[in-house]
């Protein structure tokens, strides 16, 4: 066989594998998020901004994401929850497939676990009730992992250029999936250490290279913010420290730094921010991390004669650096909290641990390490944490399904009662307090943390009323305004609110003043 048939031979087979692989992916992640795209499975933030139209995006301009409205005129502002659940999951499949390239993973069997850690990710299902920017945010996800793809695996200007731009148009989107950069920068350097006939000196070009990428595109970005907002063309909102991006305080950096460290054993050990004790989760992530840790010290002592101090100083820095660039938006913006009921977006690479504990996994080579890590520990390990997070896919999704029927069904007697008190004129503001008892306690403590947990509609007096008000608006047809924040406070104060029974009872709809009032609890 000549040079070009052997060369077309591998273009064949590599063509062949690529599409077996993706099309496994994207199918199972069709399959897994099906709900979303039957059942349209949303969120208050998205209930209130648009389901299925949006043309305002004003207050993500003023968190400096103002690429958000770019994308959404390319697609004339319609929203379809079915196409952007579709499409995100198509992008993601990319990303598993550029992923699994850029850490050798070529094996059919661990391309499908990679895609269970990615794609079947708290982040990544919190993400896809987010329908009006979803696909936005994916695109993000996609814009670092190709910057750090084609910046590694490719040379000359090419290999800059784009990858800066990327970046750069990545942070217009969504500021937190600068993280999947950092993140996959730091896997690859503890992948280059490893590899030992790759020489030092090789492996801190390939760093300095990947950082200039970054640095070269968060500066170009932070540029550009601050250039539209000197003309006037948006203002950065002070609300979580985004007028002050990049400027990082630096007495206060130390303590931000131990907060990522301390919130990183959060996620995976503690009840603080997620269920970890939900089918002994965090004692399965223990397992790994154990087991990460042995894999270490094992691919050590198998390289030892060529593992100099400068690669073992490196291999520390790394392992340093990761929970960091996990959490780094604790940094770009400090003011941030990750225990709103949006936190869970700004955390997007935690999953790439399970990626690391692959990786070094599979590297480690005699026939008895070899047997014991890949027929027992990896299948164990894979198995539970890979079952733990596809069922916890299924829970959030079956909470957000019980949040739409308790909400609808709660909707439907609200209406009835909002005709008999105003005898069916739609033109009396409305104000809904209390939230609508959603039961099933027991299942919903194991989405703590999400949206998923939270129901319908926000617990603040102005996102409630908005949120029902696109309820009535959305799956009844029925326009209603509401009252401002003022009004419903002297409502409440009222000793007419007070004595009103509380839903279902009797009397829980209330006509005060020239408002219609519905008092869903006691709260």
């Amino acid at each position: 066989m000549n040079f070009y048939d052997c060369t077309m031979e591998k273009v064949r087979h590599f063509i062949k594998l690529w599409i077996k692989q993706y099309l496994m992916l994207f199918l199972g992640g069709v399959l897994l998020y099906l709900p979303f795209s039957t059942h349209f499975l949303t969120n208050p933030d998205t209930l209130w901004n648009g389901l299925l139209y949006k043309d305002g995006y004003g207050w993500e301009t003023g968190l400096g994401r103002w690429g958000l409205k770019i994308l959404a005129q390319l697609k004339g502002y319609t929203i379809s929850p079915a196409a952007v659940t579709i499409f995100s999951i198509l992008i993601l499949s990319i990303i598993c497939m550029l992923v699994c390239r850029l850490f050798d993973i070529e094996s059919s069997f661990l391309v499908i676990l990679t895609g269970i850690f990615l794609i079947a990710s708290p982040n990544i299902a919190h993400t896809l009730t987010y329908y009006y920017c979803a696909d936005f945010y994916i695109i993000a996800y996609f814009l670092n992992v190709l910057a750090i793809y084609i910046a590694y695996r490719h040379k000359g200007v090419v290999s800059w250029f784009i990858p800066v731009l990327a970046v750069a148009f990545s942070l217009t989107l969504y500021q937190a999936y600068i993280s999947i950069a950092i993140v996959l920068s730091v896997l690859l350097l503890i992948k280059m250490l490893f590899e030992v006939e790759i020489e030092e000196r090789q492996i801190l070009r390939k760093v300095i290279k990947l950082m200039i990428v970054g640095g070269g595109g968060t500066a170009i970005y932070l540029l550009l913010t601050r250039w539209q907002a000197q003309r006037g063309m948006f203002a950065l909102i002070a609300d979580r420290g985004f007028s002050e991006m990049g400027n990082i305080d630096f007495s206060e950096l130390p303590g931000q730094i131990v907060n990522c460290y301390i919130e990183f054993i959060n996620y995976f050990f503690r009840n603080v921010f997620l269920n970890n004790d939900w089918l002994h989760r965090k004692y399965w992530n223990l397992f790994l991390f154990l087991t990460l840790v042995i894999f270490g010290i094992i691919l050590l002592w198998q390289n030892r004669k060529k593992f100099s101090r400068v690669r073992l100083f490196l291999l520390i820095l790394a392992g340093m650096l990761l929970p960091v660039g996990c959490y780094i938006m604790l940094i770009i913006a400090p003011k941030v909290s990750l225990y709103e009921s949006t936190g869970i977006l700004l955390i997007p690479a935690m999953n790439y641990v399970y990626i690391l504990w692959l990786m070094l996994a599979w590297r480690i080579k005699g026939q008895y390490f070899a047997f014991i890590i890949k027929k027992c520990i990896i299948p164990l390990g894979s198995v539970m944490v890979g079952g733990i997070l596809l069922l916890f896919v299924s829970v959030f999704q079956s909470c957000m399904q019980n949040n739409l029927m308790k909400t609808y069904s709660a909707a439907t007697a609200i209406l009835r009662e909002i005709d008999e008190v105003s005898g069916g004129i739609t033109d009396y503001p409305i104000m809904i307090s209390g939230d609508v008892n959603l039961g099933n306690e027991e299942l919903y403590s194991i989405v703590k943390g999400t949206v998923a947990h939270y129901g319908m509609a926000w617990s603040d007096i102005n996102g409630r009323n908005n949120c029902w008000k696109a309820i009535f608006e959305i799956y009844f047809g029925r326009e209603y305004s509401v009252c401002d924040r003022e009004e419903c406070e002297q409502i409440m104060a009222g000793e007419i609110y007070r004595e009103m029974p509380a839903y279902p009872e009797k009397g829980y709809v209330k006509r005060i003043e020239d408002n219609v009032v519905v008092k869903l609890d006691e709260s």
